[in-house]
């Protein structure tokens, strides 16, 4: 045999192998096998269907009916049940890994987080998350996550996928461009300058959102700092004082809600606190 022959047949051999090792351990990756999964994401999918009609109803008669946080609050349960349903996917193509349940969980303890502080809206829901919270402890266990229902307790919280995020705020932001188009076009907001200048804001947010994820994708570290998201955040203030002061469709303010979900994550990721909560605190440090 000459010797590019067995080069070529040691390199296939060699390929076949991690061929074989990778799905040997793809197929490993969980404690349960594929049925018992489903089983799990499908009653996580009914429980969080659930739970999200629990939630809207506790909403409509607490004070912050008709208000930017309901939707806010909406736009999370609608983020983690679409979570649930990727996740699922992925199960179905064996295709998990540890940080999908992670980011699962992790919506899910953002999720708890809001519960704490209402707790009128809590005591209405706590049935529904309890059942929630089970499943998510199974799947957590299955796919070997230490996982505690604290935010200081897990390092998933602070080593949040900015990639994915960014990609997140990218395609949310390209909806919300869309709606708020179609919103402004049946306001009394038409043809303003108050149109042009939101709009212009929107633009050039989407245009940061696009430049800090190539540097993410390009950069060593991701090349972005906190002042990076700093500054993405301040924009999205301008947007939100906007959305804030004028009466636009639910759609619109639906997909707004939508991309600041997004962009607490990402603020999160940076240690910067979120401007639409509190006072603009600037960082001191960050972890990218």
């Amino acid at each position: 045999m000459s010797s590019m022959k067995k080069l070529i047949t040691g390199a296939a051999a060699t390929f076949a192998l991690t061929i074989c090792v990778t799905s040997i351990q793809a197929q490993n990756m969980s404690r349960m096998d594929n049925k018992q999964l489903l089983r799990i994401t499908d009653n996580l999918a009914m429980h969080a269907d659930r739970l999200d009609g629990v939630i809207d109803r506790a909403l409509d008669r607490s004070r912050l009916d008709g208000s930017a946080r309901e939707d806010d609050v909406l736009a999370l349960v609608d983020e983690f049940e679409n979570e649930t349903d990727q996740l699922r996917d992925r199960i179905d193509d064996n295709a998990v890994v540890s940080s999908d349940v992670e980011a699962v969980l992790s919506r899910g303890l953002r999720l708890q987080m809001f519960l704490e502080r209402h707790p009128a809206i809590k005591r209405d829901a706590q049935p529904a998350w309890m059942m929630v919270r089970n499943n998510l402890d199974q799947l957590a266990r299955a796919y070997n996550v230490t996982w505690v229902w604290t935010t200081a307790g897990n390092t998933y919280m602070k080593n949040i996928p900015v990639k994915q995020v960014l990609r997140r705020i990218e395609e949310r932001a390209d909806e919300f461009d869309d709606s708020l188009e179609i919103a402004l076009d049946s306001s009394r907001l038409d043809g303003s300058p108050a149109e042009d200048q939101v709009l212009t804001l929107v633009h050039n947010f989407e245009e940061e959102t696009d430049e800090l994820r190539d540097r993410a994708n390009n950069r060593p570290g991701g090349g972005i700092v906190a002042a990076d998201v700093e500054a993405l955040m301040k924009r999205a203030l301008e947007i939100e004082k906007f959305m804030d002061s004028n009466q636009l469709t639910p759609r619109a303010n639906r997909d707004w809600a939508q991309v600041k979900v997004n962009l607490d994550e990402l603020a999160q990721a940076y240690n910067v606190v979120p401007v639409w909560t509190v006072t603009f605190v600037p960082a001191t440090s960050s972890i990218r």
